[in-house]
């Protein structure tokens, strides 16, 4: 979790002892706002870094992580491929097959895996353009920052789709409390004793 300013955050301005997961709305907003400050914020604010090329890895490294908790979020009981079910199921430019592969799968294993854990991506690059993914060749380019636009839109509808009765929100508290409460209460736990 964030640790600043002594406090303990699960989002900016949204400090873990104060997250309830019985206040659904709450909840949603402080979910949106993790996502957000934590994952889409910073991405948008690495664009403007210069040289241009020192944002790339880290913005589509954040990618990846967004992807993989959005997809928890969403479909927790997936485990395998969950990248790549998520990706093909709501960007439709990763559906398009890359030899055997689609490029959802090919980003799962080459950007997520190989970047995460060999800090290079074979047969892939990283560009800032118009459109999010993109091949050339033997060779696949994502653009993270439309990626994280992406993101961002998907992120949007579900919260919508959570307030307005569209999705389940029981089963979204139901998801976030295992992941989080441990947290909860150690942070309320520490508080008391302050």
């Amino acid at each position: 979790m964030a640790v600043a300013r002594g406090e303990i955050w699960f989002a900016p301005g949204v400090r873990m002892v104060d997250l309830d997961f019985n206040d659904f709305r709450f909840l949603v907003d402080a979910f949106r706002r993790r996502v957000e400050g934590f994952f889409l914020d910073p991405i948008d604010a690495l664009r403007g870094m210069q040289p241009a090329e020192s944002g790339l890895f880290v913005s589509v490294l954040a990618c990846a992580a967004t992807i993989e908790f959005l997809s928890t979020i969403e479909s927790p009981s997936r485990d395998q491929d969950r990248i790549k079910s998520w990706l093909e199921a709501h960007v439709p430019q990763f559906r398009e097959a890359f030899g055997s592969k689609t490029l959802a799968q090919f980003f799962e294993e080459r950007y997520r895996h190989h970047l995460a854990h060999k800090a290079y991506i074979s047969l892939g690059r990283l560009g800032d353009f118009d459109g999010i993914v993109q091949v050339d060749g033997g060779a696949v380019t994502v653009n993270p920052f439309a990626l994280s636009r992406a993101l961002r839109s998907w992120l949007v509808r579900f919260s919508d789709d959570l307030c307005e009765g569209r999705r389940d929100a029981r089963a979204f508290c139901h998801v976030l409390r295992p992941l989080f409460e441990p947290e909860v209460e150690l942070a309320r736990a520490e508080q008391a004793t302050v």
